[in-house]
């Protein structure tokens, strides 16, 4: 019985989200992983967008775990990109808006969401959320070609318009 209380505790708490999607985030990438190379696939986005592999069981874990807390920032921020490397860009925003708001000082969930807004012609919201992450490894060029190689030219236009805005507004040499 201890054991029942102590399972039926975890499994409907904010740990128990932890749990669930940090158990997801594991399977998504040995999933993926397993088909990725480089160079055929480029980008791990091209798998998710291609659906080269089946994430409909990491799918519904991460949302399990969002059932037990809405505010889980690995499911949110992982459903966000499988969203958005498939073109669900509304599902997308939603997801990266709520990691967001639940630890907004994470680096990935602002160039994620910032990228939403830049698509979405937001560009000053974008570069609001880029402004205090190191860019220098050129994650905002790499997004740029992920919308080039996929050939949605209105994104890839409002892409580089936040982009060009963004190296205009930070100092030389910051990020990149």
């Amino acid at each position: 019985i201890p054991c029942l209380v102590l399972s039926s505790l975890l499994l409907c708490s904010p740990v128990g989200a932890r749990l669930l999607a940090n158990f997801a985030a594991v399977a998504q990438s040995q999933a993926e992983l397993s088909v990725y190379s480089w160079p055929e696939w480029g980008v791990q986005d091209s798998v998710r967008r291609a659906e080269a592999v089946d994430l409909s069981r990491v799918i519904l874990l991460y949302r399990g775990a969002l059932v037990l807390d809405s505010l889980n920032v690995t499911a949110n921020r992982r459903l966000g990109q499988i969203e958005l490397a498939r073109g669900n860009y509304s599902s997308a925003q939603r997801h990266l808006e709520m990691a967001y708001e639940s630890a907004p000082e994470q680096r990935a969930t602002r160039q994620l969401l910032g990228e939403i807004y830049a698509i979405s012609g937001n560009s000053e919201k974008a570069v609001s959320l880029w402004r205090n992450i190191d860019t220098s490894h050129g994650q905002l060029d790499a997004r740029q070609w992920w919308y080039d190689h996929i050939g949605t030219q209105q994104e890839s236009e409002r892409l580089r318009k936040a982009i060009a805005l963004f190296k205009q507004s930070v100092p030389y040499g910051v990020n990149g």
